[in-house]
């Protein structure tokens, strides 16, 4: 009767991306053996809906594709993708809400649903190095300039461990010429150390030394500096 009805509010009221996902949501508390359905209806809304989403619908449908996923349904690459169209979607949602200034309760939902979408994503197994770096590499390659792309890459790397890649390196060197911060520099030195690279190394310690307001962390840096 719950879907019947659904069904006939898009016949009759239209909205078809708003109500499936509402539709996706209750398919999957109801039926959870209809995850595959359950899926295709929080797809198509995610898709149609953009940054409108509502937080729900995002994260039972991240929740929803690691389960194909872990079951052989869906290929690794398409959870990939889904979670970089989710990710995508929610950070424009975000700096929507923190542009109008709605407050912090619609900040708050928000951030807690991209973090349960993050986490989803990264204990799904599909986050590995064998995969992140030829996703990223061509999107890298095309935009070097897109800093949002650039967190994306790096923060991503970093949780899956993969810092030792080329990639990482190259994309932390562009996050800082874009954002330069102490933080940022401080990466470079690090993975410029690690590659034996000890006068460009020296370089972004300085640079990270310069820029750091904290004494506790400046005298870490000077520490590996020395």
């Amino acid at each position: 009767t719950l879907l019947m009805v659904y069904s006939q509010r898009i016949t009759y009221y239209g909205q078809e991306g708003f109500v499936r996902g509402r539709l996706g949501v209750e398919l999957l508390r109801h039926r959870p053996e209809d995850v595959k359905t359950a899926y295709e209806h929080l797809h198509f809304s995610i898709e149609d809906r953009k940054k409108a989403t509502e937080d729900a619908v995002g994260v039972t449908f991240m929740q929803s594709a690691v389960y194909l996923y872990k079951a052989g349904e869906i290929e690794k690459m398409e959870l990939v993708d889904n979670f970089f169209m989710a990710s995508k979607y929610f950070k424009e949602r975000l700096d929507y809400f923190i542009a109008k200034g709605n407050g912090d309760k619609d900040d708050e939902k928000t951030r807690t649903a991209i973090t349960s979408i993050e986490n989803h994503f990264m204990n799904s197994g599909a986050a590995d190095c064998e995969v992140l770096i030829p996703f990223f590499e061509p999107k890298f390659n095309e935009s070097p300039g897109d800093l949002e792309l650039l967190k994306n890459i790096t923060d991503l790397l970093s949780s899956a461990d993969c810092v030792e890649s080329e990639l990482y390196f190259m994309a932390i060197k562009q996050r800082y010429k874009l954002e330069p911060s102490a933080e940022a520099a401080y990466l470079v030195a690090k993975q410029a150390l690690k590659r034996e690279q000890f006068s460009e190394s020296a370089k972004y310690y300085k640079e990270a030394i310069d820029k750091q307001k904290d004494s506790i962390e400046k005298s870490d840096y000077y520490y590996e500096l020395g």
